[in-house]
């Protein structure tokens, strides 16, 4: 941020702009699938903590959906470029 301070001058607006844009799209691109990747891992984690009390079809349903989310990592980073990445 400081060098981008100091870059101020020299740089027009435009390009401010499009880092500053850049570098919200790369911090979205690090939030979002980590967030993907740790929800099942604490579940599964909270389950073998705590002991699953649910029947093994609930169970196996679970793993499933934790597999889909743990999936979904690709796609959001696609979708966060395109949410934060406006044509310049």
């Amino acid at each position: 941020l400081q060098m981008l301070l100091k870059l101020h001058v020299v740089m027009s607006a435009n390009s401010i702009q499009m880092h500053r844009t850049l570098i919200k799209a790369l911090l979205a691109q690090m939030v979002f699938p980590m967030i993907t990747l740790c929800i099942p891992l604490i579940a599964a984690a909270a389950a073998i903590r705590f002991g699953s009390v649910l029947p093994p079809a609930l169970t196996k349903i679970g793993g499933q959906i934790g597999l889909i989310i743990v999936c979904l990592h690709s796609p959001l980073n696609t979708i966060a470029m395109l949410l934060y990445v406006r044509p310049f």
